[in-house]
């Protein structure tokens, strides 16, 4: 038999590692198109300063405060570090913290298509799960804001951990190091952000969709180690959320309104998943509480119904139990059962729980190119343009506090953090004018919101008007007794006021009630100096400069203090750290006495 004459091909088809790095191109590409706004945004006042500018951790690069000190009611010592390098390397450039968010969520697209990859979709399929994952405008929140650093991070680390823990079980678990390494990845997860307990869910839904139930025994012993640490970190992670007040009810509503609220919310991220229009930083609880919406019922309903369903129809079908099983187990923790923050809903909740929608989206995808063949790929090469123009748009909402919070009190006009937020960058300017009418209506729609009345209360004071600044902060604190930054502030108040041993008692209960409050430690200093007690001045002068070893006005206070004393050498020490940071007081002293 003669041999057929090979037949010169005019293509060559690209080797699996070639296609690999062209994926990963394009999908970098679009994500800089998309997310290309925020490279000119700002830093928010709405966690990234306390996060970056004014945390000590990120400013001193102090790995034993990021492994000791929860943040923000968060414990996450790996998101800390990560800040802190990039504080080291960059400043206070927004920039740069942007653009570091930007290459995880890059990294992390390409890792949703090598997973996709992994559980056996072809690559069509996993290059739409990939794709959707990185352009759906839901995830602007996690990248645009520098202080998501968290969600970026510890998803990073938990998809590697899922790879390996894919490849293990490939291996019919001989491998062990490949869970060794998927172990050790997963407490990095844990160590950038609390939602991590939620990845041993997503392995089981991996587990059950490669081997089904039969293999149920040796899932449970493979899982039990990732189990354990949940079990740890989650505890950690109420923990710190208490500590912040973070689990504090603040909105009162009874145990079925609270499972109504769920359900709405487990309906809602899939809602806007599908249409993703009304996108907001803020997701308020309705202003009707304790009586919740009609609308929100409804959608209580039809999640409930949604579960039912997919549940029946998974006991059949490994992929729809794998999505199901898979959103459902990241995104309850954050359903609002448990009271954590104050807002029903947030975008970020969904970076991790996407990801099994998405690889669903991927299956689903296949199964109609399978039916229809290439009708299917003009439909879908248009959703491209689509999402990558709302997060192209939604991505330049960050751009600051005004354009952030003004689009949200667009959509939620309730949204009492909106207002307060808009009013607190106008204060941060020394506009205090203009902040009092965007603090007086975030009180009118709550009017025991601490931080509103708080903020209300320092602007009257810096204008001047000390009586009403007084009853403010007293309302504040009566609002919440626990809120060092009312104490702290009516101490002020006081001291204006000639009542300055009243005002000794509220700085030390402020500082009792939060160590780390820079402004009342050095308030305390203040005092002890103009009692002429230089020593008891130095003490706490030093704790301030301690907490926040940038603070140019706390080191030339230490200064003054530490000449008093007699200790001139430690004095200018002081001094020269104050003009290193840029105090022009401390430089001309020096200068003065050629001490420089």
């Amino acid at each position: 038999m003669k041999a057929k004459k090979l037949q010169k091909s005019t293509k060559v088809a690209p080797l699996p590692w070639t296609q690999a790095w062209i994926d990963s191109i394009i999908l970098s590409v679009l994500c800089l198109i998309a997310y290309q706004p925020i490279f000119s945004n700002q830093l928010i006042d709405w966690d990234d300063l306390k996060y970056i500018t004014e945390s000590p951790i990120t400013r001193e690069f102090s790995l034993t405060k990021a492994f000791t000190t929860p943040v923000m009611g968060n414990y996450h010592p790996l998101t800390m570090i990560s800040l802190a390098i990039n504080y080291k390397l960059s400043g206070e450039s927004a920039f740069a913290y942007h653009f570091t968010n930007l290459l995880f969520h890059i990294l992390n697209s390409i890792l949703v298509m090598n997973i996709a990859l992994q559980l056996g979709l072809i690559k069509t399929g996993a290059r739409v799960a990939a794709l959707v994952f990185a352009l759906h405008p839901l995830h602007v929140e996690s990248v645009a804001w520098a202080a998501e650093r968290k969600d970026v991070l510890y998803t990073c680390f938990a998809l590697f951990s899922w790879l390996f823990y894919i490849r293990f079980r490939q291996s019919n678990s001989s491998n062990k190091s490949y869970l060794a390494v998927s172990l050790f990845l997963f407490l990095g997860a844990c160590l950038s952000k609390g939602m991590a307990v939620t990845l041993p869910v997503l392995l089981m839904a991996s587990d059950l969709l490669m081997r089904g139930w039969k293999d149920w025994k040796k899932i449970v012993l493979w899982l039990s180690p990732y189990i354990i640490l949940s079990i740890v970190f989650g505890s950690i992670a109420i923990w710190a959320q208490d500590l912040q007040g973070g689990m504090t009810v603040k909105h009162n509503i009874d145990f079925l309104s609270r499972i109504i609220v769920a359900l709405r919310g487990y309906w809602f991220y899939l809602q806007q998943t599908l249409l993703p229009l009304g996108l907001s930083a803020i997701y308020p609880y309705p202003a009707s509480l304790p009586e919740l919406p009609t609308i929100w019922i409804a959608q209580a309903g039809i999640a409930l119904l949604f579960i039912s369903v997919n549940l029946v129809l998974g006991k059949k079908n490994p992929k729809i139990l794998f999505v199901v099983l898979g959103y459902s187990g990241v995104i309850f923790p954050v359903l609002q059962l448990l009271p954590v923050g104050d807002a029903v809903a947030a975008d970020r909740y969904f970076y991790l729980a996407s990801v099994p929608v998405f690889l669903g989206l991927g299956m689903l995808y296949e199964h109609l190119e399978k039916r229809w063949g290439k009708q299917i790929q003009l439909p879908s090469m248009i959703l491209i343009p689509v999402l990558l123009g709302l997060t192209w748009y939604q991505s330049s909402l960050w751009k600051d506090e005004v354009t952030l919070f003004s689009h949200t009190i667009k959509h939620y006009p309730e949204s009492a953090v909106a207002w307060n937020n808009i009013g607190a960058m106008l204060q941060r300017k020394q506009q205090f004018a203009e902040a009092i009418p965007y603090y007086e209506k975030a009180i009118e729609i709550r009017t025991d919101y601490t931080i509103a009345l708080c903020n209300l209360g320092i602007s009257y004071g810096r204008g001047g008007q000390l009586d009403k600044a007084i009853l403010l902060l007293q309302r504040s604190i009566e609002s919440d007794s626990s809120h060092a930054e009312s104490y702290g502030n009516l101490g002020n108040a006081y001291i204006m006021t000639g009542k300055r041993e009243e005002a000794l008692q509220l700085f030390l209960k402020a500082v009792s009630l939060n160590p780390q409050y820079v402004e009342a430690w050095y308030n305390l200093g203040i005092y002890y100096r103009e009692n002429k007690d230089p020593l008891q001045a130095v003490k706490y002068f030093k704790k301030s400069v301690e907490i926040r070893n940038k603070f140019p006005e706390g080191w030339w206070s230490l200064s003054a203090a530490l000449f008093e004393t007699g200790d001139q050498q430690g004095a200018i020490e002081a001094a020269r750290t104050s003009a290193k940071q840029g105090n022009a007081a401390a430089t001309q002293w020096l200068q003065a006495n050629k001490l420089q």
